[in-house]
């Protein structure tokens, strides 16, 4: 018999199951830090608000036991009556990556994840898609769908990409940035060293027309910079006050970001990106420190089109307060990263500098409507919903995709090649702000003629992210099995090289 599962995810709730979908009583499991399985129950769909992973939700429906050839009979359902079904999803911002670098630097150095957190859409957003570009100005969509012979009866893998613009960095937008550097003595050693890199490979991707602003603080607040109109890559202005920084102090972040937006607004830059860039191991000692009341006032700017990125320095389980960076930044609504070493500065700052700090549509929205009969029991996505006013739209960063991967299954046997979905996107110029919708309707039979690629690279993510997070032998074999079916495609790649690395520093194959 198929069991009826009920999901919470942030600010809603989804219901799966063999009988239709609604909102009531909710069951849900939540993962302790010490591994164990706590069972909560909830009416309000508001009642979670928390987006960080560490409150692991279960995305898939079991429908193991359940026969292929008499799920109909099984189930009672009649195929004929079964609704569509109308899902709007958001991924995060586009390039919020900080959990799948935090969950890569613990395994690699113990082997296992005790304290980093796996929030799947952001592993989703970290690794790359070779989906050929929009064109300039525009965003283009990709759908791809696979049925795999490992899968369960009447169970698809369907992935969505809503693809940017390619851009380089000379046809870029000018950049208003605000630096907000923690400069409390908790940053002292490791963290203020990767703090420093990142303020220097931010500084060698610069261009004349770029203003930076650099704002440090502890239990005091000292605006080092000011409106400074950049003189190239690596101006020496900057580069300076980047190797000037020491740590000193009591942790005031709640005041230190207040004191950052102030200068950010005062210098607020007409025709220019203005982001707000904290850089913290996120740490509150002093002044505010709940969570919640520091993101509010963040949050309040969003409407001005002040934006934030939050890079986040510190040992993980050892001082670094992923949660508090986390609620910020996604309150800001801009990019949450994390940054361990060097070279991972480099490869944020300079090597996807644009996809860190630059938009290419705002406001992006994206609907699936699933055939009669289907309903969605894993995906990647941080939110879905029926309705849409519960799904926040998100920023698009240039040379970027948002990528939506979902297993679909149908209790209904015999699905035609005629079988439709339909997928819609609305997003907003990033130059006028003006509205485009795009919806486009594909057939079962046209999308499982094509010889999908990048789903194969969103499948090994996916399963990568979801091995880790659950640490099952079943989900580390699965893993396994998808990073094999993408490697066949993309061979000798040093991302999927990556993905297997840590697998066999968690469990050897």
């Amino acid at each position: 018999m198929r069991r009826t599962m009920w999901l919470v995810l942030p600010a809603l709730i989804v219901c799966f199951g063999g009988s239709g979908c609604g909102i009531g009583e909710v069951d849900q499991d939540v993962s302790n830090t010490d591994g164990s399985w706590t069972s909560t129950t909830s009416t309000d769909a508001d009642a979670d608000t928390d987006t960080d992973a560490d409150t692991d939700i279960d995305t898939e429906t079991d429908h193991s036991d359940t026969p292929g050839d008499s799920q109909t009979e099984d189930t009672g359902v009649d195929c004929e009556s079964l609704p569509e079904v109308e899902l709007w999803m958001s991924p995060d911002d586009s390039n919020s990556m900080s959990s799948p670098v935090q969950v890569r630097e613990e395994v690699l150095a113990t082997g296992i994840v005790r304290h980093a957190p796996v929030r799947i859409h952001e592993f989703m957003n970290y690794y790359s898609y070779d989906y050929p570009p929009a064109p300039d100005g525009e965003v283009e969509l990709v759908v791809e769908l696979a049925r795999d012979d490992d899968l369960p009866e009447g169970e698809y893998i369907l992935q969505v990409g809503v693809v940017s613009e390619a851009r380089t960095r000379q046809e870029r937008d000018p950049l208003n940035l605000t630096l907000v550097l923690d400069t409390s003595c908790s940053m002292g050693g490791s963290p203020l060293d990767r703090m420093k890199d990142s303020c220097n490979a931010i500084a060698a991707s610069l261009k004349p027309g770029d203003v930076v602003s650099l704002v440090t603080w502890s239990t005091i607040q000292d605006a080092v910079l000011v409106g400074h109109a950049v003189t190239g890559p690596r101006d020496p202005t900057i580069v300076d006050a980047c190797d000037g920084l020491a740590a000193d102090g009591g942790t005031d972040l709640h005041s230190g970001l207040a004191a950052g937006y102030a200068v950010a607004q005062e210098h607020y830059l007409e025709g220019a990106i203005n982001r707000v860039v904290l850089v913290s191991d996120g740490q509150a000692n002093v002044g505010v420190t709940d969570e919640s009341l520091i993101g509010a006032g963040v949050g309040i700017h969003d409407g001005e089109g002040l934006y934030m990125a939050g890079i986040g320095v510190g040992g993980i389980g050892t001082g670094y307060n992923d949660t508090l960076m986390d609620t910020v930044t996604d309150l800001g609504r801009g990019a949450s990263l994390y940054v361990p070493t060097s070279a991972e500065a480099e490869r944020m700052f300079q090597g996807r500098f644009l996809e860190v700090f630059d938009v290419a549509a705002r406001d992006v929205e994206m609907r699936l409507d699933l055939p009669q009969g289907f309903q969605l029991v894993q995906f990647s996505a941080e939110e879905v919903s029926t309705v849409r006013e519960e799904i926040a739209p998100q920023h698009l960063a240039p040379n970027d995709a948002m990528v939506f991967y979902n297993h679909i299954h149908t209790p209904c046997p015999d699905v035609s090649p005629e079988t439709e979905i339909t997928v819609m996107v609305t997003y907003k110029s990033e130059v006028d702000w003006t509205v485009t919708e795009i919806e486009r309707t594909y057939t079962f039979g046209e999308l499982l003629a094509k010889s999908p690629r990048p789903l194969r690279r969103g499948a090994a993510v996916y399963a990568y992210a979801k091995a880790l997070s659950e640490q099952d032998p079943d989900d580390l074999d699965r893993a396994y099995l998808a990073l094999s079916k993408a490697e066949a495609l993309y061979p000798a790649d040093p991302e999927l090289g990556e993905l297997r690395a840590v697998l066999q520093a968690v469990a050897p194959q």
